[in-house]
């Protein structure tokens, strides 16, 4: 069986072809230019699946993930924030005829929710909730073997969870949400802040003084050379984030917590502090088996989801056909 998995980012459209087993054979990445609207997309969308697809016969399906609310059951993509003039597109019918291939959709953070778990850290367990955090807080679950996508096709947004009354605003417009506490942005946000008050640290250094390269890439790396204050960053990031997880899985009783995203990149400066909260919090029976983990399938976690919605898919059409 030969599929298609397609990552729509608001600055780049991924796709590989894989086989069931989710070997990638081949692969192809455009920029997205979402500035240069709807139509211009979706050229670049089908034109990228049309690349690797290219001399292979009888693709099975096409699975895509897409940001925003996402109806999966028409295909068909709400208002992404990051694709500009995308209101209610029927994105997988539009793929399916122009490519002659079953399209199917989904949120692309639960896609790496079902990436992770089929072919990453979660495949050997039947309940797993992935969170990614980057340059947002995003996340998914798998309860029983199954992606729990929720009424308008969004569940899983962890990032938008309250966890601090009187916090920042989130990108959300919202105040207090996880997202805007503990992702790339919100760490980077706070190592500037702290350093224009005079803290100090190795990190304007390492940004080679400009105050607008202050990232949570360079705090990792101050973190990783002991640096005090990116060591309080990371501290502080993960023991809020491990009062969401705490949340979660009092709700969800999952038996593996995967955290992914490029922050996840601190290790165990994160990690750590996290695990000690939740371990410390969770009700005895939720302890029961848990796997707090780093998430193992790195920046392909989407494009890996992708095609393990596109087998799914497959394998169901075969089954009922």
């Amino acid at each position: 069986m030969r599929v298609v998995g397609v990552d729509l980012g608001g600055t780049h459209i991924r796709a590989v072809l894989a086989d069931a087993g989710g070997n990638f054979l081949a692969r192809h990445e455009v920029r997205t230019l979402a500035q240069e609207g709807l139509d211009a997309v979706l050229d670049r969308i089908v034109l990228t699946v049309q690349a690797v697809c290219a001399g292979t016969p009888n693709v099975a399906a096409i699975g895509i993930g897409a940001p925003g609310p996402i109806d999966s059951t028409d295909g068909v993509v709400s208002t992404p924030p990051n694709l500009p003039g995308w209101v209610d597109v029927p994105l997988g019918r539009i793929v399916e005829e122009r490519v002659g291939v079953p399209t199917v959709l989904a949120n692309d953070a639960n896609l790496a929710a079902l990436g992770e778990f089929t072919y990453g850290a979660g495949r050997n367990v039947r309940h797993l909730v992935y969170i990614t955090v980057s340059t947002g807080v995003g996340g998914g679950a798998i309860i029983d073997g199954e992606l729990v996508e929720g009424y308008r096709g969004a569940a899983g947004e962890v990032g938008h969870t309250i966890v601090e009354l009187d916090g920042p605003v989130c990108s959300c417009g919202k105040r207090g949400h996880l997202e805007a506490l503990v992702s790339g942005t919100a760490i980077g946000r706070q190592a500037r802040a702290a350093v224009a008050a005079g803290r100090q640290s190795v990190i304007p250094a390492l940004a080679e003084g400009n105050p607008n390269g202050v990232t949570a890439r360079i705090a990792t790396q101050a973190a990783f050379q002991g640096d005090e204050l990116a060591l309080e960053l990371f501290e502080r990031a993960g023991s809020t984030l491990g009062r969401s997880v705490v949340n979660v899985i009092h709700i969800l009783n999952p038996e593996m917590v995967a955290i992914g995203g490029g922050v996840s990149t601190a290790g165990e400066f994160l990690l750590g502090p996290m695990r000690e909260v939740v371990m410390e919090e969770l009700m005895p029976v939720f302890k029961e088996d848990l796997q707090l983990v780093v998430a193992s399938l790195g920046r392909d976690v989407g494009l890996y989801g992708a095609v393990a919605l596109a087998v799914r898919n497959a394998v169901q059409r075969r089954a009922v056909g």
